[in-house]
Parts: structure tokens; C-alpha cells; sequence
């Protein structure tokens, strides 16, 4: 079953996505709380989500034991979202 689908699972993917912009995007991101993309139009925003979408849904089910069960369990969401920014990363450098 796709991790999405779980109770809590869109949550716990949007927040990975939002922990691994700086392995999504390949850049050092200072601050997480001011990340823009820019002065760009809205077509320009939903293209710019669509890659970050592209480059991330195929490895949600990396959060699954973040949300076994039914409920987010701590220890399980770290080790989680740490093994998705890995497996992010690998991928932007081979790409």
C-alpha cells in the first residue's frame, strides 16, 4: 500500500519533502523557513512543485514505518525521513 494512503502519510511525505529541499534542489539552503522559489508565475510555481513531486513520490513508501499502524511514531518518522533524504540524494547526484 502507497504510504500516502496511510493515516498520516501525506503529512509525513510533505514534511520529508520539506526536510530534503537541500538534497531535492542540490544547493545549501540557510534557512528552510525562507525557501522561495522566486518571482515566478503560477504556472511557474505548479512546474517547480511538479519536479519536486517527480523527483520524491517514488520513494514515499520509504516513510512507511513512520506511519505503520496507523499513528506517526517518532523514532520510526526520524530514521524514516533520514532514509529518504538519502535515497533523494543519491538520486539528484546521479542525475
Amino acid at each position: 500500500m502507497n504510504s500516502s494512503k496511510k493515516r498520516g502519510g501525506m503529512r509525513l511525505y510533505l514534511f520529508a519533502i520539506g526536510q530534503s529541499m537541500e538534497e531535492i534542489l542540490n544547493i545549501k539552503i540557510p534557512n528552510l523557513n525562507k525557501l522561495l522559489f522566486g518571482a515566478i508565475s503560477w504556472r511557474e510555481d505548479v512546474e517547480n512543485w511538479e519536479d519536486v513531486i517527480n523527483k520524491t513520490v517514488m520513494h514515499c513508501n520509504k516513510l512507511r514505518p513512520g506511519i505503520d499502524n496507523g499513528i506517526l511514531k517518532d523514532e520510526y518518522v526520524k530514521s524514516s525521513i533520514s532514509e529518504f533524504k538519502r535515497i533523494i540524494a543519491s538520486q539528484v547526484a546521479a542525475d
